[in-house]
């Protein structure tokens, strides 16, 4: 019974996850929506033509339009951010059932703001989008909490799957434009969305087992069936068993203050930032480079498409880790993935610098796998490094503050608008961020040698 409810554990979860975990990056395809209904189009240029006056649509002309969407999209990330501080604290206090019901009221929420904006409310976005991410973040951390360790082998290789599919997620939004561009009303698409996600969430809710992140199960979990019981009993087995990180880290203050901790913030925000600003800016992008906006929508659609490889591009993230666990111990196996990730965002911003149609496609398979990287690496670096009780906080903590620092987003998109080649200008700027991030592997490494030391003495 166990292996069976196991199984099914990890197959909803993925499916959970590829449906709804990351709905919010998938901006793009909901933009080219709000455009298309007229949302902020207040803020385009009057343009008169004979005795009539009308809204011009394009880019150039209408860039606090975008400026509009941009901040809605910066600011909506900064505070889906913040709220995953509360996340490990939540699953700590409430337990993951409890917890996850929350998270799932809230997407419902976010879904139906979306569902239900306008040009006379376009205000519903924001709340939309900051539901709909605060809510994928916190069932991702939910999975990545308890499911990696009731899995004996491939845990590394389950959290890419897991990460993939949160990449792949953007295809959500995809399907709402397309059926947008055939007719179909956003509010049908997205009240569809919200049905699935009650449905689809609720089973893995269900599934998951009962017990106490502190290391027993809760009182609950006696009332339950046996495949309840055995799944918390491997749960606890899992967390018992897996041996105390250094020594130096004991309480969550300790963590906060440590070297590799503030070193793994600084390096997330700096990755992420090449990563957001991107994704952020790829609509001015492609509308500055394509000068038609058929195939604006086909480079959108390419690059939608091509971030749903990311399923993937994260199991070969999480291969990579899973190999390095066969060459090194501790975090020293994490050096060569984080050293990954940095050459990723080098790469990402160098090739801003060929401004041509066809590296659009390079662009858009190095930000997928960038985007798996870092998220991979991002967990598996926290697993390993920090003390398991800590997890979903610590987790919770780093996406937090690097969503705060990467607000700074929207001075890089305000940058982008000052003159002509601005947009140049910034990818230098992040190029050298990116750079800078190949400190943090560097730093690792010498804490294992060091600490390595330590023992030998």
């Amino acid at each position: 019974m166990y292996g069976t409810r196991r199984a099914a554990l990890v197959c909803v979860s993925l499916l959970e996850i590829f449906l709804f975990g990351g709905m919010q990056f998938g901006w793009h395809a909901l933009v080219f929506i709000l455009k298309q209904e007229g949302l902020f189009n207040t803020f385009c240029v009057p343009e008169s033509e004979g005795n009539s006056t009308e809204l011009t649509s394009k880019s150039e002309d209408c860039f606090l339009q975008d400026e509009q969407f941009n901040l809605v999209f910066s600011c909506g990330v900064a505070i889906f951010t913040l709220g995953t501080i509360v996340n490990g604290k939540l699953f700590l206090s409430f337990g993951i059932k409890w917890t996850r019901l929350l998270y799932i009221t809230l997407a419902v929420a976010g879904i139906l703001f979306l569902a239900f904006s306008s040009p006379d409310n376009p205000w519903l976005v924001l709340p939309g989008i900051v539901f709909v991410g605060v809510t994928g973040v916190a069932l991702l951390v939910s999975n990545f909490i308890q499911i990696p360790f009731l899995l004996p082998r491939g845990s590394s290789i389950y959290i890419g799957l897991l990460n993939g599919c949160y990449d792949s997620s953007v295809l959500t939004f995809m399907f709402v434009k397309k059926l947008y561009e055939v007719g179909v009303d956003k509010k049908f698409s997205f009240i569809g969305v919200a049905i699935l996600i009650i449905i689809i969430s609720g089973v893995c809710t269900l599934l998951h087992p009962t017990r106490d992140l502190k290391g027993g199960t809760d009182a609950k979990s006696s009332q339950t069936n046996d495949g309840n019981v055995e799944m918390d009993k491997v749960s606890e087995d899992a967390v018992q068993t897996v041996p105390e990180r250094t020594s130096d880290m004991k309480a969550i203050r300790d963590i906060l203050r440590h070297k590799l901790f503030i070193s793994h913030v600084v390096w997330i925000t700096f990755v992420l930032l090449k990563y957001v600003y991107f994704l952020g800016s790829v609509n001015k992008l492609l509308e500055q480079l394509l000068h038609d906006e058929s195939r604006v929508s086909y480079f959108s659609d390419v690059m939608t498409f091509t971030l749903i490889g990311s399923l993937v591009s994260s199991f070969i993230a999480g291969y990579t880790i899973h190999a390095m666990e066969k060459l090194f111990t501790g975090n020293m196996r994490m050096v060569i993935p984080l050293a990954v990730t940095s050459s990723l965002a080098i790469l990402l911003s160098a090739l801003a610098f060929v401004p041509t149609a066809d590296i659009l496609y390079v662009d858009f398979i190095i930000l997928t796998f960038l985007r798996s990287f870092i998220y991979t690496t991002n967990m598996e670096f926290i697993r390993i490094t920090f003390p398991l009780k800590y997890s979903g906080m610590i987790f919770g903590f780093v996406i937090a503050i690097s969503g705060i620092l990467t607000i700074t987003q929207f001075g890089l998109f305000a940058w982008t608008e000052k003159y002509g080649d601005a947009m140049m200008h910034v990818n230098l700027f992040l190029l050298c961020l990116s750079t800078v991030s190949l400190l943090h592997p560097i730093i690792v490494f010498h804490s294992y040698r060091r600490q390595n030391q330590s023992y030998n003495l």
